[in-house]
């Protein structure tokens, strides 16, 4: 038995490659856009950002949109799309990269006892970076949090298309999109 199924069920455990293919579409999505956004090349985009990590994507991401945006309005609800977008993968990395353990905390004098088995699902991640506080996801927000990586990487590709796209283009990128 993996330690993974006595923390979480297999709903959750597809929940967490949910996230991390949604995530994977996202990271993509953010290349193609920053890409259109300089006017360059795949294979040149690809020379610059080789290794450079989703959060930092988004954030180039953001300032280009900022620049090449004109109204204030139009400013305003790209930033709250690129902030919740980097919100949704500060939560991906607790997914992924965090420790699933027992929402319910065991101690080696339990061991002996039949609650040593952990309760499936009722389990939490916890990522730690440096000295900062552990960050903490609870298990029943995973399928929330892929369907959310999925719907907000859809709100950027029919923001850019509304923003810089025309014609029949346009409408093919945001039929994709929904």
């Amino acid at each position: 038995m993996f330690a993974s199924t006595s923390v979480l069920t297999q709903a959750q455990l597809a929940a967490i490659g949910e996230i991390a293919v949604e995530s994977a579409y996202l990271d993509g999505m953010v290349d193609f856009l920053i890409a259109q956004i300089l006017n360059i090349s795949e294979e040149k985009y690809y020379v610059v950002s080789n290794g450079v990590m989703l959060g930092t994507k988004l954030d180039i991401l953001r300032n280009l949109g900022l620049i090449r945006l004109r109204s204030k309005k139009r400013k305003l609800e790209w930033e709250n799309i690129v902030s919740q977008v980097k919100h949704l993968n500060s939560q991906r990395t607790i997914a992924i990269h965090g420790y699933w353990q027992s929402k319910h905390g065991r101690k080696l004098s339990d061991l002996n006892k039949e609650t040593w088995i952990l309760p499936s699902g009722e389990a939490q991640a916890v990522h730690k970076r440096g000295k900062k506080k552990p960050s903490i996801l609870d298990a029943q927000n995973l399928q929330k949090l892929a369907y959310d990586i999925h719907d907000n990487r859809n709100k950027l590709m029919i923001f850019y298309a509304n923003s810089w796209m025309k014609g029949s283009i346009r409408e093919t990128f945001i039929r994709m999109a929904k």
